[in-house]
């Protein structure tokens, strides 16, 4: 299949990357991978993803939202959607309220059908 959109993949669990990897082979989705947030700054405009999939919590001083809200400075609509192994209800601070005010495509707590999330992507981007 030929590929035709770039998504932005950040997750400090690498097993979660390597399955992201597998799963979108064979779909139209060029996937690029980042273990840490803090990489990301410097490879978001080279990079120019069509959309972002982000883990909410990753390192002690980066997380999804501050990605989310990087991104949006500099392409606005970019589609951003929002993993996490936590659930709602296990956060602590604003981090739902700024999900809600940062218009995230969706939030997904893990684990999560592939099938099912890959769907969701094309929908949104195809």
């Amino acid at each position: 299949m030929k590929k035709t959109k770039n998504l932005l993949i950040i997750d400090d669990e690498v097993k979660i990357l390597e399955l992201f990897k597998l799963h979108f082979e064979d779909t139209e989705f060029n996937i690029t991978t980042l273990d840490k947030g803090s990489d990301f700054e410097q490879q978001f405009v080279s990079l120019c993803p069509d959309a972002i999939i982000t883990d909410i919590f990753l390192e002690p001083n980066y997380n999804g939202i501050e990605i989310a809200k990087l991104a949006r400075s500099v392409i606005p609509k970019i589609p951003i959607f929002i993993i996490s192994s936590y659930q709602p209800e296990d956060f602590k601070g604003n981090e739902l309220e700024d999900i809600h005010n940062l218009n995230v495509i969706n939030f997904t707590s893990k684990p999560f059908h592939f099938d099912e999330y890959i769907k969701l992507i094309q929908d949104t981007l195809c």
